[in-house]
Formats: C-alpha cells, sequence, structure tokens
C-alpha cells in the first residue's frame, strides 16, 4: 500500500505522540522482561531497519538500567509494533515514509469479574511520523528510544514509591 502525493516534496521529519493514561502503578515489581517485535515492514526495507534491530537497541537500553532480559518467566513483555507505508508521487516517485511505532508492556492478570488469568496492556507509548526515506531508520529509531526513556522513568516511579 501507498500514498499518493501530487506536487509535494517531503524535506524534514514530523513525530506526533500519543501518551496514554495508565498508571504507572502498573510497572510495580517489574525486574525481569522479554522484548519482543512485529516483524519491520516491506516499506522500510530501503531504510536497512530490522526487527532485530529493533528489539537489539530496546534490550540494550534496558539492561543497562538494571533490567533482567530474555528472563524467563519474563515479569512483563515488552512489545515493539512499527508499520510504514510509502509516500509515492503521482509520477510514482517515492517521496517519504509515514510510519507509526508503538511501545507496550503486556503483562498476565487475574481478572476481577471471573478470576481468570488474562494477558493485558498495562502501559503504551504510540505515535506517527513522516519523513524521507534515508531518514526513516533514524527517525524511527530515535522516536522508539523516546519511548523506551518514558517507560524506563515510570518503572523507576513505580518502584520508588512502593520501597
Amino acid at each position: 500500500m501507498s500514498c499518493m502525493i501530487s506536487g509535494v516534496i517531503l524535506t524534514v521529519g514530523i513525530a506526533v505522540s500519543v501518551t496514554a493514561a495508565e498508571e504507572p502503578a502498573s510497572l510495580l515489581g517489574i525486574a525481569h522482561v522479554a522484548v519482543t517485535a512485529n516483524r519491520v515492514p516491506a516499506a522500510l526495507v530501503s531504510a536497512r531497519l530490522t526487527t532485530e534491530t529493533l528489539v537489539s537497541d530496546v534490550e540494550r537500553k534496558l539492561l543497562g538500567r538494571g533490567l533482567t532480559v530474555g528472563a524467563t518467566p519474563a515479569d512483563a513483555t515488552i512489545h515493539i509494533v512499527v508499520n510504514a507505508v510509502p509516500i509515492d508521487t503521482s509520477s510514482g516517485r517515492n517521496a517519504g515514509v509515514a510510519y507509526n511505532v508503538n511501545l507496550e508492556v503486556g503483562q498476565q492478570a487475574t481478572l476481577a469479574l471471573n478470576m481468570v488469568n488474562a494477558p493485558v496492556t498495562t502501559w503504551r507509548r504510540s505515535g506517527m511520523g513522516v519523513t524521507v526515506p534515508r531518514r526513516a531508520s533514524d527517525a524511527i529509531r530515535r522516536q522508539l528510544d523516546e519511548y523506551v526513556e518514558m517507560l524506563l522513568k515510570d518503572l523507576a516511579s513505580a518502584n520508588v514509591r512502593a520501597r
């Protein structure tokens, strides 16, 4: 899928973030995590962005802040989702990439209504942006890094309050 635009040249990146209202308290006690990601879409192949790169970036940052990564069982799963579509001119020239970055924390929870154990998303950040193809990898990685920083801040906040 691609978007058609006529006579427009994209020269700067634009990113918009959506902050969820989840309470950092939902992150209380998380010390061991798994990191997963969906496959990077075809629109980003030319940007040389891989699923493995995204996972590695996030794991490295989490490890640097003292979390255990890849532990079994994990207290939570941090999931990365990146979507993108090329923006083509009416002549078919690729003028840019529109992308979306999501970072979610999933945990197992017991539902109060029926006491069933179910996977739930307890923290999420999401945003979208537009950039030129040669800057797509950097723009996406930078946005993901911002979300990881937000997650680490909320993790620290939740666990400091508990002490």
